[in-house]
């Protein structure tokens, strides 16, 4: 990767670092789709950076099924480094290109290079306003409306927008949609037919996914209230048995 250039000589005017600067000259790797990057307590010798595609982080529950924690695009790293073994699952949704640098290079950058850890802080404010959604969804009693709000949050952060919808750049199965939001795939694939035929969302040839534009999504101050409003009044992370469906 190409260090960053600055012309104007003036050191206060260099750029702020990047996750991206940590990865400065690094070597990449390429995963295939449905390819484990990492399992839940591998010692972690390398960080990854994801260039191109998008990442699985998810856990498994205590009757063996699987609880997608959040989904890793361009522009952050894998994994999250919380100690020296990973705490989660790493799998590919896509073909996936990062580059990569040692676990003890990453750290010692982090350790002595303020720069750094004020960039991770800021990556870390974003991923976790999406794990915030997450949570909002799995508060939401209506199993068809999680399954909405599931593919609405898709669209937002990982779709491309046209003709009045977003098309979210991987395909999603409806086991995966179930892992996000905690249903059954039988559940899902019920809901999403339901969607379908109210247009709310539409399948293109390619097997993807179009989620069609609402109010909260062109008004995100909408959304971000409803947010508020849920915290405030305090989030019950309750969950839906796997044979309830509430239309």
């Amino acid at each position: 990767m190409a260090q960053q250039k600055n012309d104007t000589g003036g050191a206060q005017d260099l750029p702020k670092k990047t996750i991206a600067d940590l990865f400065n000259d690094s070597p990449y790797r390429h995963f295939p789709h449905r390819q484990m990057i990492l399992y839940q307590g591998d010692k972690i010798d390398r960080i990854y950076y994801i260039i191109s595609g998008y990442v699985r982080m998810y856990s498994i529950t205590s009757k063996g099924n699987e609880r997608t924690l959040a989904i890793l695009g361009p522009g952050e790293s894998v994994p999250l480094i919380q100690s020296e073994q990973a705490e989660y699952f790493y799998d590919c949704l896509t073909n996936v290109e990062a580059a990569y640098s040692s676990y003890e290079q990453i750290v010692d950058r982090f350790m002595n290079e303020g720069d750094y850890m004020e960039a991770a802080r800021a990556a870390g404010v974003k991923l976790m306003q999406r794990m915030i959604e997450q949570m909002d969804m799995l508060a939401t009693d209506s199993a068809a409306d999680k399954v909405e709000m599931a593919l609405r949050f898709l669209a937002r952060y990982y779709g491309e927008e046209h003709d009045g919808c977003s098309t979210l750049k991987f395909r999603v199965t409806h086991q995966e949609l179930g892992n996000l939001v905690n249903l059954t795939r039988e559940t899902v694939s019920n809901l999403v037919q339901k969607l379908e035929k109210k247009k709310i969302i539409k399948f293109n040839a390619g097997g993807y996914i179009s989620v069609f534009d609402s109010l909260e999504d062109k008004q995100p101050e909408v959304k971000d209230k409803k947010l508020r409003d849920k915290f405030n009044a305090g989030i019950r992370l309750g969950t839906t048995s796997d044979s309830e469906v509430t239309a």
